[in-house]
């Protein structure tokens, strides 16, 4: 299946697939123009206790801006999404309580979001 793509923006985002763009490299309005402002894995997560059996608390290691929201996502390894919460970025800094009692066991990701950071943690839930 191809998709076009045609529009007069010079950035696109793609949340869960892969992009795959034809053309001269290093030409065109795309290449020259797209910036992303996103900063990765510079907030740090911390979870405790790890492996999470029933209810797991979730904190940033850095300080956030704390008037942020943030969206807070469980992941299974193969990439679908189980679930999220929001909450600002004061509430994980002081670290928030969350309940995972419902996963069954295995390996999942934390995925922790705002519209400029994005961080992310694996962890194991145990029964």
């Amino acid at each position: 299946m191809s998709l076009n793509y045609a529009s007069t923006s010079n950035c696109f985002n793609v949340q869960n697939g892969i992009a795959v763009l034809t053309g001269e490299r290093g030409i065109g309005l795309f290449t020259n123009n797209c910036v992303l402002d996103t900063k990765f894995n510079t907030l740090g997560i911390r979870l405790f206790p790890n492996p999470v059996i029933t209810t797991t608390m979730v904190k940033f290691i850095n300080t956030p801006p704390l008037n942020d929201e943030f969206l807070i996502s469980i992941w299974t390894l193969d990439g679908i999404k189980l679930g999220s919460s929001k909450a600002f970025g004061f509430e994980i800094l002081k670290g928030k309580q969350l309940d995972y009692s419902s996963l069954v066991a295995g390996a999942y990701i934390i995925k922790i979001e705002s519209s400029k950071y994005s961080d992310a943690l694996k962890f194991i839930k145990v029964n």
